[in-house]
């Protein structure tokens, strides 16, 4: 168990600080990750209502008191991505993107129903870097914003079908903008500017989960909290430090447990439309999900005996819109569990597959116009897990 978590570990960030790709990057407050586990991106990003032996408490903290053993997840997702930008002719560049490192332990206490959590997600992250003409310079853009959320809560089961959870998340990140002109023509002379801005704030995740035999509702609630930024340029601070308030995210969902499937359905909103710094053009997100998972069952003989090999798939569909200027976005999703380590108590591998589209309307500061934006990605992600005993 330690030794498949040290290697999980050192995968899963070595692979995070590997990012490049996404150009909404250049002209918005970077790309907006799904938020969750593997699991529930593969059921369509909807993971607020579910609480078994697969579940992490990344979506909804009060999830966790369905866990009797400590329960780590670890995992991370990949995109290629195929862009379409108006702002420049004959502009069709791929490119790829390690944006979604996570980590998630869930720590039962002696307590009956109490449970500690703690995680680590990126909901915001992304990187450009451009190489292009303009005139007789030669310019070289390079654009990078990440926030990212260390979280550590806990969570009560109230009643035998009521639970309650809270956690104090850490936000923080940077930002960095650096560009490089070049005029070998005239001045034979090299340009070079870099804003830097470091981020850093204090706020709250909170959540409710109702279970059932059939039905479970599941609500998380994370109340707007200020970010504190500061500023360089060229490395030199710039006072006085400045700051915005990182938005409200309400999420609402179910998931009903007819026979061997769980459905899943959820709706998520985020007030994006107050955030004023840097005079970045954001709109009010919502994002409507859903999705279903089948516990296969392969029969096959060993022995002479019948055993069966099982195999939990799943499928989903997410639509969202907003966060961007005329932002659209929608995806298809779809993955699988498989149990490779039998050694390791409650091992499980966890596979995501999903495509997709984003448009936005994406502002030049520099040249002025608003132009079409397009991105197509494909994501594989994928996630490990394991089970380990404490007091029992």
């Amino acid at each position: 168990m330690k030794r498949l978590f040290l290697i999980l570990t050192l995968c899963v960030f070595t692979a995070a600080g590997i990012s490049a790709g996404s150009f909404l990057a250049l002209n918005s407050f970077g790309k907006y990750n799904l938020q969750g586990d593997i699991r529930s991106f593969s059921m369509g990003v909807s993971g607020v209502a579910l609480s078994d032996n697969y579940n992490t408490s990344l979506a909804n903290p009060a999830t966790a008191t369905g866990k009797d053993r400590i329960y780590i997840n670890i995992g991370e997702t990949y995109s290629g991505l195929s862009i379409d930008y108006e702002r420049f002719t004959g502009f069709d560049p791929s490119s790829g993107d390690f944006d979604t490192p996570y980590l998630n332990i869930i720590f039962p206490l002696p307590l009956k129903g109490t449970v500690l959590t703690a995680s680590y997600y990126s909901p915001v992250n992304s990187m450009i870097e451009l190489h292009y003409a303009n005139g007789t310079e030669q310019v070289e853009e390079v654009h990078q914003k990440n926030i990212n959320f260390a979280e550590f809560g806990a969570a009560y089961e109230l009643l035998p079908s009521l639970s309650v959870g809270a956690g104090v998340l850490y936000a923080f990140g940077n930002e960095r903008n650096e560009y490089t002109i070049i005029d070998e023509n005239y001045t034979e002379e090299t340009t070079y500017n870099k804003w830097k801005y470091t981020y850093s704030g204090i706020g709250f995740h909170t959540g409710a989960f109702y279970r059932s035999e059939i039905a479970n509702v599941g609500v998380s609630y994370f109340p707007a909290f200020d970010i504190t930024v500061s500023r360089s340029f060229n490395d030199a601070r710039i006072d006085p430090e400045t700051s915005f308030t990182y938005p409200a995210q309400l999420t609402l969902g179910f998931s009903l447990t007819p026979g061997e499937f769980t459905l899943t359905g959820e709706w998520t909103s985020i007030d994006w439309s107050g955030i004023d710094y840097n005079d970045y053009d954001l709109e009010k997100m919502s994002r409507l999900s859903f999705g279903a998972e089948y516990d296969l069952k392969i029969p096959y003989k060993r022995h002479g005996n019948l055993k069966t090999f099982d195999i939990p798939v799943r499928a989903g569909f997410y639509t969202q819109k907003g966060f961007y200027e005329d932002g659209k976005e929608w995806g298809l999703t779809g993955g699988f569990s498989l149990f490779p380590f039998k050694n390791v108590s409650g091992a499980r591998m966890d596979v995501l597959l999903s495509y997709g589209q984003r448009n936005a309307l994406l502002e030049d500061s520099f040249q002025g116009g608003i132009y079409d934006y397009k991105e197509n990605f494909f994501t594989f992600g994928v996630s490990f897990s394991a089970t380990d005993k404490w007091y029992k």
